[in-house]
């Protein structure tokens, strides 16, 4: 489909500038809600007269396309079908997410959500993950997740939240592949931020989490921090709130 198409040609541009992540998170009372990260590449639509020049690909002056995952996993499930028990349970939590793509040239913006509605916190364990799985996928690649070295999980109850970062021992080969995976992104994560926006049904009365900006209805916790801090150091974002 062209849309695939044009989305790995502009893949290959995503480490040559820097980009806003947002993680926005709104619960619900019961524990349900809505899971977007949204990544802001405004900042590449000067890029895009390069890429037309460069490629025979046709850029669109606007677009506003929604891609849904199932679709794509049921388009590749030959390919996923070869895969690894393991593997193929990564491929299938995907199944219900869904990625809004928007571009407008004139108006410099550009914007692409993967988003969630899940019905309990627990789905939301390893999102990160898995956004980067149905990165590939979109752009028509079946493989096996990239190494990483901890994995997050999220914990809404009565009284509090959590956002645990646990730090994962490596094999040598394991490390080694996680450290060529680091250096290879790290021209992309220079100048990169990523903000993170919970949105909680009751008030937090405190948080671990430090700088961290409380709305005036006391009801969304926001935080921002560049991107290479926080993928060299995962557990600076290891909160807790209380509500």
């Amino acid at each position: 489909m062209k849309i695939f198409k044009l989305l790995t040609v502009l893949a290959t541009f995503f480490t040559l500038t820097s980009c806003t992540f947002t993680e926005e998170i709104t619960f619900e009372k019961n524990g349900s809600g809505k899971y977007d990260l949204q990544m802001d590449l405004g900042g590449m639509m000067s890029m895009v007269g390069a890429m037309q020049d460069s490629t025979s690909t046709e850029m669109p002056e606007k677009m506003d396309t929604i891609v849904y995952m199932k679709d794509l996993l049921e388009a590749n499930s030959e390919s996923i079908g070869d895969l690894s028990a393991s593997e193929k349970e990564v491929y299938d939590a995907l199944k219900d997410m869904k990625m809004h793509m928007k571009m407008d040239t004139e108006a410099s913006t550009w914007t692409m959500d993967f988003m969630l509605d899940f019905k309990n916190s627990s789905e939301l364990d390893n999102i990160q993950e898995k956004v980067k799985m149905a990165q590939k996928l979109q752009e028509n690649k079946v493989e096996e997740a990239d190494p990483t070295n901890h994995k997050v999980t999220y914990v809404y109850g009565k009284k509090k939240f959590e956002r645990k970062v646990e730090m994962l021992k490596l094999t040598d080969a394991q490390q080694a592949a996680f450290d060529e995976s680091m250096e290879s992104s790290a021209m992309f994560m220079g100048g990169s931020t990523y903000k993170i926006k919970y949105n909680f049904p009751k008030k937090i009365k405190s948080t671990t989490l430090t700088d961290a900006v409380i709305s005036e209805d006391g009801k969304t916790l926001t935080y921002e921090i560049e991107m290479d801090k926080m993928l060299n150091d995962p557990k600076l974002l290891d909160f807790v709130v209380k509500f």
